[in-house]
This record gives C-alpha cells, structure tokens and sequence, in this order.
C-alpha cells in the first residue's frame, strides 16, 4: 500500500505492554478525519491488498466518484465499477472495454 498504514497494536509508554489496537491511516492522518475523496482512495488501496491476500480477484464498486478527481495512487487490478453523479445528466452506463474484434485488430 502506498499510502494507508495498518497499525494493529500500540506500546503503552509507561509501562512498555503491547495493547491490541486498530488504527487505519492514510497520509499519516486517521481515518475518520479524512475528506470524502481520501476515503475512496484509501479504500481502494485496501481493496488491491484484499485481493493480493486472498489470491482472488474480486470486482469493486466504487460509489461518489465525482469527489475524486483520479486514482493516481493505485492501480487497479481486475474490475472496477464506479458510480458518478453528473448534474443535468440522463442516467448513462458507460464502458471501457474492448471487444475480441477490436483487439485482434489492434
């Protein structure tokens, strides 16, 4: 991951324990304080390791993309369905695929 950081345990200064913990960050900055944007990318990010873990590759459906100008932090592998709202506009679904013919022309 590039940017997102898992911390599962803290050490308690005073004592030296270790303490079971859960602390998502992304940019060093905890999770439940990011914009709306930062969240899609950081969960993109934990998406792509999901996937390298599990060996699986498990389509992703991405909801607000209009808060995200790109992605340039990850690159995703495998389907990614993403949801836009575009004022004014009529309900469209857009693809970027290729056909085998277009391929085999290629």
């Amino acid at each position: 991951m590039n940017r997102v950081a898992i911390s599962l345990y803290d050490v308690v200064k005073t004592t030296g324990e270790v303490k079971e913990s859960f602390r998502f960050t992304y940019n060093g900055r905890r999770y439940d304080r990011l914009s709306l944007s930062e969240k899609i990318r950081a969960g993109m990010e934990v998406s792509e390791l999901m996937k390298r873990l599990t060996g699986r590759n498990y389509p992703v459906f991405v909801d607000n993309m209009e808060s995200v100008e790109d992605l340039a932090n990850v690159q995703p592998t495998g389907q990614v369905i993403m949801a836009k709202f575009v004022p004014g506009a009529e309900l469209s679904v857009r693809g970027k695929h290729r056909t085998a013919e277009k391929q085999a022309a290629a």
